[in-house]
């Protein structure tokens, strides 16, 4: 007698929702025991020019979160331009560790990971602690921690 069982069970991870207990430090992106923070303290309004707005975030990265690491391995600084009326968005970044530049343009909800990961939560948070107001109404998205 054999028997084949399957298990829809997933191992659960833990990642911090603030790094340190830091409340200006807020979880954007967890992946491989790696956590994204977006740094709340370091918002700027760069330009407010309706439909167009354009706000710049410091967002670091941690590796190994889960596993107790508090180490800050990497600050980008991501600037968001944002077309409220076509509710689209574009976002230049620049790595602080290796002084590079990286772009995205067009980015919306239901696009793939690769031009959505990183970018789409924290530009997410920036507008409403900016605004007040949801850009693209992200499910599951913590607001309440940029107010």
């Amino acid at each position: 007698f054999c028997a084949l069982f399957a298990s829809n069970s997933y191992a659960a991870v833990d990642y911090p929702e603030y790094l340190n207990n830091n409340p200006n430090l807020i979880l954007t992106d967890g992946h491989m025991d790696s956590g994204t923070y977006y740094d709340k303290s370091s918002v700027v309004n760069m330009s407010y020019n309706p439909p167009y707005y354009k706000i710049a975030v410091n967002t670091v990265y941690v590796p190994n979160v889960t596993r107790g690491n508090t180490a800050i391995s990497n600050v980008t600084t991501q600037y968001f331009t944002y077309d409220y009326e076509n509710r689209t968005l574009d976002v230049a970044g620049y790595n602080h560790s290796t002084g590079q530049w990286w772009y995205e343009t067009n980015i919306k909800p239901g696009q793939g990971m690769a031009r959505t990961r990183g970018t789409l939560r924290p530009a997410e948070l920036a507008f409403f602690q900016i605004y007040g107001l949801k850009f693209f109404n992200i499910k599951g998205l913590n607001y309440k921690a940029v107010l």
